[in-house]
């Protein structure tokens, strides 16, 4: 059943203009066998915020370098984590940066994304009261497994 479940993504995808590699399969595939498992796609559509030529190129040439105002998405899993396998499926070296927003500071349990910095939180107790910072930055073939993140023991 599972394997009918990657089909129709890919299927989907295919059908809304989304390019997915066929050697992308096996990751995506390991994901769809798990539980409570979601996808987000998303589609940059610049004209919605520029109008003119010059604007949407400049804003273009921003994503290229990797300037993008970051998505915001919320949800509540049983244990917090961030899919470092889904990315994988990119050939080259890549940067990431995971803010965890929470009542402690985090440390990750497959120990691939580091922690770059820990500051108490300027959103207040709504959100939680410290934001670690996590990054990697180097070859996507290391990114083996997704990221656990759990309770840090030790103080920042």
């Amino acid at each position: 059943m599972h394997k009918r479940i990657v089909t129709d993504l890919f299927s989907w995808l295919h059908n809304h203009s989304y390019f997915v590699s066929t050697n992308t399969t096996s990751v995506v595939q390991d994901y769809c066998n798990r539980s409570n498992v979601y996808f987000v796609v998303n589609r940059i559509n610049l004209t919605n915020r520029y109008t003119t030529e010059t604007e949407i190129n400049q804003a273009i040439n921003e994503l290229q370098k990797g300037i993008a105002t970051p998505l915001q998405i919320t949800f509540q899993p049983g244990t917090l984590f961030y899919p470092l396998q889904l990315t994988s499926i990119n050939q080259g070296n890549t940067k990431i940066n995971v803010y965890v927003i929470t009542d402690y500071y985090v440390q990750d349990g497959s120990n691939i994304l580091l922690i770059e910095d820990v500051e108490t939180s300027y959103f207040g107790k709504e959100y939680g009261e410290h934001i670690t910072w996590l990054t990697f930055d180097g070859p996507t073939s290391e990114l083996t497994k997704d990221s656990f993140f759990h309770k840090k023991t030790v103080s920042p």
